[in-house]
């Protein structure tokens, strides 16, 4: 007896998107990146869009970053991985991941069920440059998104998603191994929001637990920084150094016990309805479509 472990999406239940992450290379010492930002909510993404009919992806995804945040872009040929074979490739080349130079095919891809059953969203993303914008000026966007480029290490602490901060997390990487340029060190990428790591995971944590683990986390990031030399009594005197702590609102409550404690909330809502894909680590559900 054979086993399939096919899943069959028919054309009704599925929609392609296509984007980038836009990087401005004018100053390969500065790099920046363009997030955009949902108007509405506040929130902070980047630009993709859906495919039209008999349109590439390499083309909606240019076409969508330059609508939705004015910037005249193109895609940047990487030296990355891919399973993708070449042109002149034998028919026998083993199916795995080859490191090929002068690429513009998908970094990654985000597959995501839609909410009320509507279906399947796949999601295409590549890498983009800016390009100058000339005697033309910029293009005008579109009125639901802000965009603005920022550095790297602000953009991953302004995406409200941690599947954007692991792609532009590969973006960073992918762009170092092509061009000469200076990020930050990986160890300054991998912090997670506000520079403090929070453990997020399926299983909620009471308020008592919540509050341990940002203690947790703060003691940690100080000993990581080599301030730290007493524990809890450091984090607390480094937090208050100013006569004040800015972490604590009126009320006596950390900010970021706050947002474990919506987290929560939210995770366990998602477990309610089965909506396991794309949680976020802060900040509402991405409601684009």
């Amino acid at each position: 007896m054979t086993t399939d472990n096919t899943q069959v999406i028919g054309s009704p239940k599925f929609v392609e998107s296509c984007g980038a992450i836009l990087f401005d290379l004018a100053d390969s010492k500065q790099v920046k990146v363009c997030l955009i930002q949902i108007r509405a909510s506040g929130t902070w993404h980047f630009a993709k869009g859906r495919r039209n009919q008999g349109e590439s992806r390499t083309d909606a995804a240019i076409r969508e970053v330059t609508e939705e945040t004015g910037f005249r872009c193109r895609l940047l040929p990487l030296t990355m991985p891919t399973r993708a074979t070449p042109p002149d490739s034998h028919p026998d080349l083993k199916d795995k991941a080859h490191v090929y130079s002068n690429l513009t095919e998908p970094i990654m891809c985000h597959i995501r069920a839609l909410k009320r059953g509507q279906g399947t969203k796949i999601i295409w993303w590549y890498v983009a440059v800016r390009e100058e914008d000339g005697d033309q000026g910029k293009l005008p966007g579109e009125a639901n998104w802000r965009p603005k480029f920022m550095s790297c290490l602000k953009a991953l602490d302004m995406l409200a998603f941690e599947s954007d901060r692991a792609l532009l997390r590969k973006a960073m990487e992918l762009l170092e191994a092509t061009v000469s340029v200076e990020l930050p060190p990986i160890s300054e990428r991998n912090k997670n929001v506000g520079g403090v790591l929070v453990p997020i995971t399926g299983a909620t944590m009471s308020k008592s637990a919540a509050k341990r683990a940002v203690k947790r986390a703060k003691r940690d990031l100080l000993k990581a920084n080599g301030t730290a030399q007493g524990g809890r009594h450091n984090s607390e005197e480094a937090a208050t150094q100013d006569g004040t702590n800015d972490a604590t609102e009126p009320g006596g409550r950390d900010q970021e016990t706050k947002i474990v404690m919506r987290t929560n909330k939210r995770q366990k809502r998602n477990h309610r309805k089965g909506n396991f894909q794309d949680a976020p680590s802060m900040g509402p559900p991405d409601s684009r479509q």
